[in-house]
């Protein structure tokens, strides 16, 4: 699978982009799309101003994506056809903060998109501040939950547990994340990325989106940057709005 390998997800899977202000969700959103170049028909994506970030999406992509400023305006996910023999197409839908709404309504056609988007060729990317704001129906949709940023040492402990499979040291975990999260030149992005299904304990976690890490290589604190071989070399350098 090329997507697997330009980003360790397959497409028309669902992700979560969790951190606070300045957590560079943005640039990661970025290094996912620079890295499915050509992939998506259209990019769809819900904000609530126009940012710098969101006028270099518009100079990179130009008609290829399309800004929506209310979530009433988004298209229904039952607007897009099934894909299949005759439709080939596919799309990423990008909501960018409105996922912690206390709206039924609107939320609904969230959760639709989590829900049927995969038959519609669509790959769907949240961006929240909070992890634990963003309503549990929505999370165990995703296949893969990216941290950006936790501030909290308790939420962090509690996320990690959360998809560790139960026996790893929990010491060991926050290691890993502090690994992860630790940049290998100056400004650079960095997420801990955690497959939510059932997979091999080596294929769940990954720096940023490539390196996989083995959280028990972490359970004595031994774990040094010279100890990967699998080292990403080609991530985005940051843009000037981190967010």
């Amino acid at each position: 699978d090329k997507q697997v390998k330009l980003t360790g997800m397959p497409l028309t899977q669902h992700v979560l982009l969790a951190g606070a202000t300045g957590a560079n969700k943005s640039n990661m959103l970025l290094n996912y799309i620079k890295r499915s170049s050509g992939t998506f028909t259209k990019i769809l994506m819900l904000i609530k101003k126009v940012e710098p970030f969101n006028l270099l999406l518009k100079e990179i992509l130009g008609d290829t994506i399309q800004f929506y400023f209310k979530l009433e305006d988004f298209p229904d996910v039952s607007q897009f056809p099934d894909l299949g023999k005759k439709n080939n197409e596919l799309y990423c839908v990008v909501f960018d903060d409105f996922i912690t709404e206390n709206n039924k309504k609107n939320l609904k056609k969230i959760d639709d998109y989590l829900i049927y988007g995969r038959s519609k060729g669509c790959t769907v990317i949240m961006l929240s501040q909070s992890y634990y704001s963003t309503s549990t129906l929505l999370r165990k949709q995703c296949s893969f939950i990216c941290l950006c940023g936790i501030k909290g040492k308790r939420d962090l402990k509690s996320i990690l547990n959360e998809y560790s499979m139960g026996d790893i040291d929990t010491d060991a975990l926050k290691r890993m994340y502090d690994y992860a999260k630790t940049p290998t030149f100056k400004g650079e992005p960095t997420m801990l990325k955690i497959e939510t299904g059932v997979c091999p304990i080596d294929k769940k976690f990954t720096r940023n989106f490539l390196e996989y890490l083995n959280p028990h290589d972490f359970e004595k604190g031994k774990k040094s940057k010279s100890d990967s071989n699998n080292s990403e070399s080609d991530d985005e350098k940051p843009t000037k709005r981190r967010k």
